[in-house]
């Protein structure tokens, strides 16, 4: 791993991800938060087994 690095999912297992080394990679720091954040941010009322779809912003 670089500087400022953090071992993070592709795919959050909150959207379905698996939990597995298949599944983590090294990501910057920030990256890591804002992305993950964001998503969690959006979902975080959603009751479970709710569908969601996520779409790359511009």
């Amino acid at each position: 791993m670089g500087k400022n690095e953090v071992y993070s999912f592709k795919k959050l297992p909150i959207i379905g991800g698996e939990y597995s080394v298949d599944n983590i990679e090294p990501t910057d720091i920030s990256v890591h938060f804002t992305l993950t954040g964001m998503i969690h941010e959006q979902i975080k009322d959603l009751p479970d087994g709710t569908e969601v779809q996520i779409k790359p912003i511009d």
